[in-house]
């Protein structure tokens, strides 16, 4: 728990909930001790509290509205079996301590009868008006649906399904409905799905009530990038490996130094990765076809579990893309948003190009890559997952350049010292999150100079703006 306004000498915890409480007599889960991290634990999805320790069973979101938190508690199923994840809802009046699930029991994203897959399982929150999005001119054709009661606001919803084989999709939920789900928990809530500028179906342009009729927003399983950093060592990319999860969205709007107008952009960050087999595998697809899509590097069908020897993930970390505020459908796209009119074919899009943070070992920041190391030798990323913004940090640079956000980011087998081997086969060993600021100049054609010295620099284009950025410091936790 974080009450900290103030980022810049780190974000100091308040409180960092424990399995046994002060006053509380017994352990939450029996498989940890006093002291140990709090289980998330939601009644009528976890069978028990240990539940909530295991991998597949995690947060994947969470937001507040008026003080109250909501979170979204995944059951992901067996490794990379997106047909079973599942998303459930829950929200706690206590700060996390407790939680209740929401929406009569039932799961808030869940694959159909058809073959659809969840995509709302990870998300990422916006919170809106929607009666400033009404005008044709500015978010035409695609008007977000306007809740019939007094109160307008609600939640554009960004979301991903499985987090290593999702597209990104977008939703929007009425906040009278997130309010009437908390005090009546057998209600079933019933969002809005982006469904396609063309879609009518449902007598709302674009919009339909069926979460299998979203359509993505952003392409994160395009494979053309991966498939390129691949292919000079005859490793073969399984299609249907690679995508995004934990996305999350801040509004950046501000007028900018020597600029007339203000400066007002969307900016997403996500994790991604791909899977691939590697050459020299005695089955040239770990048990799958080759495809003749992509220039046949690909798989399919390939035995993509986690202990195949020949299929290897390349965990490309947090990745940053824009989009627009009020065509909030319009992300990765090269077609300037003063001079269309809501509506973009495939050709619009950008080939989807992760832009990440580079690793710095001396600082304990360990690196993750493509498999294949012969075209791009020097392409190495800080490896870890959950890169989630802080929206409430978000503000404008003291030079009126640019903004700074900031984001916390997960990662496994953290080593105290570079030369830490770790007990291995220990997943959890050093789990650490950390939390990083990063500084977004618009326009910018690179990154400036560090001002403190050893910080990793790396100047990137992101989305349609050409964004720079660069990780300027490492702010810490008070508490482990």
């Amino acid at each position: 728990v974080s009450v900290d306004s103030n980022p810049d000498d780190g974000v100091h915890l308040a409180h960092v909930y424990r399995n046994k409480e002060e006053g509380e007599t017994t352990r939450v889960c029996s498989q940890v001790d006093d002291l140990g991290t709090r289980p998330q634990f939601v009644p009528g999805v976890h069978a028990d509290p240990c539940v909530g320790m295991d991998r597949f069973h995690t947060p994947t979101a969470a937001w507040q509205v008026e003080g109250v938190l909501f979170m979204i508690t995944a059951d992901q199923g067996p490794w990379l079996d997106t047909p079973k994840a599942y998303g459930y809802l829950a929200f706690s009046v206590d700060a996390g301590l407790t939680w209740t699930l929401m929406n009569n029991g039932k799961p808030f994203s869940q694959p159909d009868a058809g073959g659809s897959a969840s995509k709302f399982v990870h998300i990422g929150t916006r919170f809106v008006d929607a009666a400033d999005y009404q005008d044709p001119q500015k978010s035409g054709p695609c008007l977000l649906p306007l809740p019939t009661g007094e109160d307008t606001t609600g939640l554009l919803m960004f979301g991903a399904g499985l987090w290593q084989a999702s597209d990104i999709y977008m939703g929007f939920l009425p906040t009278e409905e997130l309010a009437q789900g908390v005090s009546d928990v057998t209600y079933e809530l019933n969002p809005w799905y982006f469904a396609g500028t063309d879609y009518s179906a449902e007598g709302k342009q674009c919009w339909s009530r069926q979460e299998s009729k979203a359509i993505p927003v952003v392409q994160a399983t395009d494979i053309s990038m991966f498939i390129a950093n691949e292919s000079p060592c005859g490793n073969r990319v399984i299609e249907g490996t690679s995508g995004a999860g934990y996305v999350s969205v801040v509004h950046l709007n501000g007028t900018l130094q020597g600029q007339a107008t203000p400066y007002d952009r969307l900016l997403m960050v996500v994790k991604t990765a791909y899977q691939v087999c590697e050459a020299g595998s005695p089955d040239p697809c770990c048990g799958g076809t080759v495809s003749p899509n992509f220039g046949g590097l690909t798989c399919v069908g390939s035995d993509n579990s986690e202990n195949n020897p020949w299929v290897s993930e390349a965990n490309l970390g947090p990745s940053f893309l824009t989009g627009e505020t009020m065509r909030p459908w319009i992300w990765n796209v090269a077609v300037d948003e003063t001079a269309h009119d809501g509506t973009y074919t495939s050709a619009d899009l950008r080939p989807f190009s992760p832009k990440s943070i580079p690793p710095d070992p001396a600082r304990n920041f360990y690196e993750s890559s493509p498999i294949c190391k012969e075209k791009i030798d020097d392409t190495k990323i800080l490896f870890g997952y959950a890169p989630l913004l802080i929206d409430r940090y978000t503000r404008m640079t003291e030079d009126g350049r640019g903004f700074y956000v900031y984001f916390n980011l997960s990662r496994w087998f953290t080593r105290n010292t570079p030369d830490d081997p770790g007990p291995m086969g220990d997943s959890s060993y050093h789990y650490m999150v950390d939390t990083f600021r990063a500084t977004i100049i618009p326009g910018a054609p690179a990154a400036p100079a560090s001002d403190e010295p050893g910080s990793a620099i790396l100047a990137l284009v992101l989305g349609f703006a050409g964004i720079a950025w660069l990780v300027r410091r490492r702010a810490t936790v008070s508490e482990p």
